[in-house]
Parts: C-alpha cells; sequence; structure tokens
C-alpha cells in the first residue's frame, strides 16, 4: 500500500457521532487486579463484557525509527523518550462486546450503508477496489462480539470512555498517548516488529509479521477476533494489524531532544492514529509506523485501545 493511501484512508461518514444506546444513568462497572507469569493484570467488568489490561512498566525507549529501516517515513524521527509512570493498557483492541456493553448498542454506521468514493484526492483507490467494494459497517459485525470495533471517530472514542468513567468508582479509563502506545508495542524492543525482527517485505506477505499480525497480504482483509496471533513480551495482542488505533494526540512532528512523558502538541487538525490494520500492508504495521486524521472520522479499520489507572493513586 503505497503512502498516498493513507492521506485519504477513505473518511467515510465524517460529522456526528451517531451513537446508539445510552439509556439512562450510567451502570456500575468495576475493576478486579491480579498477578500471572507475565505480570499484573487487571480487569474491567462493564457488565456483560470484560477487558483485560496488562502493566507496562516506567521506562525510557527509543521513540520512532532509524532512518534505515525498510517502509520508514520522514515523520518517525528517533528521539529518546522516559514515561515516569507505569500504566495499564488493553491486552486486545476494544471488541464490539465491550462497546455495546458500554454504550448500550454500535454506533449507527452499522446499521446504515456506507458509499466509499471511487478514488481518493490523487486519483488512488482504496487497496486498488473499485467503490463497490469498499467493505459495508453491516458486513464487520460479528455475531460474539469478538472483533475490535471499528467506524469510531476520535470523538466516539471520547465518548465511549467518559461513559465508561461514569460507572466506576476510583479509575478511569482514556486513550493512550502516542508515547504510551508504541512503548507498550515495543515491550522492550527497538526493531521494526515487537518480536524482535525486521521488515522482509514491505508490500507483500511478509513472514515476520505473519505469526504477528493480520494485515493487507497475511489475511483476508477484514477484521478478525482479537488475540488470534502471537502477543509482545507484555501480553499484548494485536498492537500489529488488525484494527488501527486512536492515540489521545493531536498529530505533529517529533523533536529531536530527549523528552519525558509527552503528550503531543498542544494543539492540531488531526489526531494520530497507530498500529497498522487488515487493510494495511506490512511496512505499515511497524512499531514506529504513524497517521493522522481528523477526530470526527470513522473508518472501517480504525478503533481503540483503553488505557486504565486509577484516580489520584
Amino acid at each position: 500500500m503505497i503512502r498516498v493511501f493513507h492521506r485519504s484512508l477513505i473518511a467515510i461518514a465524517v460529522g456526528l457521532l451517531g451513537l446508539q444506546g445510552l439509556r439512562g444513568a450510567a451502570p456500575a462497572f468495576s475493576v478486579a487486579e491480579g498477578k500471572d507469569q507475565i505480570g499484573r493484570w487487571y480487569e474491567l467488568r462493564l457488565g456483560s463484557a470484560t477487558m483485560r489490561l496488562r502493566d507496562a512498566p516506567a521506562g525510557t525507549f527509543w521513540m520512532g525509527s532509524p532512518e534505515k529501516e525498510v517502509g520508514r517515513h520522514a515523520d518517525e524521527l528517533r528521539h529518546r523518550v522516559t514515561l515516569s509512570r507505569a500504566f495499564a493498557i488493553g491486552q486486545h483492541e476494544v471488541t464490539q462486546a465491550q462497546w455495546k456493553a458500554a454504550m448500550g448498542g454500535l454506533p449507527r454506521i452499522y446499521s446504515g450503508t456506507v458509499k466509499g468514493p471511487p478514488s481518493g484526492p490523487d486519483d488512488e483507490v482504496d487497496n486498488n477496489e473499485r467503490a463497490t467494494k469498499v467493505v459495508q459497517p453491516k458486513d464487520l459485525i460479528s455475531t460474539k462480539g469478538d472483533v475490535p470495533i471499528v467506524f469510531v471517530s476520535w470523538d466516539d472514542c471520547q465518548a465511549f470512555c467518559k461513559r465508561v468513567n461514569a460507572g466506576l468508582s476510583g479509575w478511569r479509563v482514556r486513550l493512550p498517548t502516542e508515547a504510551e502506545w508504541e512503548y507498550a508495542c515495543r515491550a522492550g524492543t527497538d526493531s521494526a516488529y515487537n518480536d524482535g525482527s525486521s521488515v522482509k517485505s514491505a508490500r507483500a506477505e511478509d513472514r515476520n509479521l505473519n505469526s504477528l499480525a493480520w494485515y493487507q497480504e497475511g489475511g483476508d482483509r477484514t477484521l478478525r477476533p482479537v488475540g488470534g496471533r502471537k502477543p509482545n513480551a507484555w501480553g499484548l495482542y494485536d498492537m500489529h494489524g488488525n484494527a488501527c488505533e486512536w492515540c489521545q494526540d493531536y498529530y505533529g512532528p517529533y523533536e529531536a531532544r530527549d523528552q519525558a512523558d509527552p503528550r503531543g502538541p498542544d494543539k492540531g487538525k488531526f489526531r494520530v492514529i497507530r498500529g497498522g490494520s487488515y487493510d494495511l500492508n506490512a511496512e505499515d504495521c511497524r512499531s514506529a509506523w504513524r497517521m493522522w486524521r481528523e477526530a470526527g472520522e470513522q473508518h472501517k479499520a480504525i478503533g481503540l485501545r483503553l488505557v486504565l489507572e486509577r484516580i489520584n493513586p
């Protein structure tokens, strides 16, 4: 997939949140915690669904990519980042079942019909497919609810977090910062992929990525149930591929200096997206890959992963 595709990403259904549910007062949610061979875990109980999160320890890492990394883009300037506090991040991407449990239903877009344009602003076509083959929201509904929620904008994600937080006591959820996301994805590695391997085939099937991700050439170009590929060293699944994930930050250039607990620019037009997806190729599933969209945009391959934190720990 060429870089120009990302500039259009065929943003389907921009504008209103289009959320279903939200009936009455927020239900009471809860958090349990424990420890296993990987480390400390947290279980966010959302009524009919639960969500497992895992600790990412405080530490320092190289954010961005080296200049010779295959598939690298100019906005991946390598720099040192320190995260001064541990944080808990979703073991999986937020699923349809978890979204429904909190929000009372899927976003309205799932019950509608979406028509993508025949081409983007530079005459490129989404995945070389005509508009009639653009995935429709209803085609991505899972009867088990175990696939990532997509077609949610950054604004929708804020509404989801607000809804969950209204039902919690002593805890809150939010989107990860971009630095938190990449740190958690890498899990101590500084390679293109989080198992220590590099990109072998940027725009074809990549044997190094096959065990880690559902991506364009390594699947059937549709969402898959979360957790179907190998996790990283911290027990996190689908950090590469399946669905892209919104981050909290505004998109902007990196600074070359060392940074501590960065939160991105103070303002901007776009929000950050990370992780790659079932609809992108291998080079765009790297740990350092980054993209941007407007906060109100919804897309067939963009979802979210949560961070859980104590209030006034």
